[in-house]
């Protein structure tokens, strides 16, 4: 990681920030990462953490209707 880099200064979540701001479970969010669906985390050291504005971005690029409750994502992804 570069400290001049704008993304270093970012904030930062882990996972269990990200499953509470989804409200999609651990499983779900790894399986969407697999498929392209959910932005994929960074590592820092031996920890994985995810950008809250990627998090943001995927919440703002659900359909309309999904925003407010992320688990029927489950239902499209499978």
């Amino acid at each position: 990681m570069n400290p001049s880099n704008p993304s270093w200064h970012a904030t930062k979540r882990r996972v269990s920030d990200s499953q509470s701001k989804t409200s999609l479970s651990r499983p779900t969010i790894y399986r969407l990462i697999q498929k392209g669906q959910f932005p994929a985390p960074r590592k820092i050291g031996t920890k994985s953490v995810w950008e809250e504005d990627a998090v943001d971005r995927w919440l703002e690029s659900l359909p309309s209707g999904t925003q407010s409750n992320p688990n029927l994502v489950r239902e499209r992804t499978g």
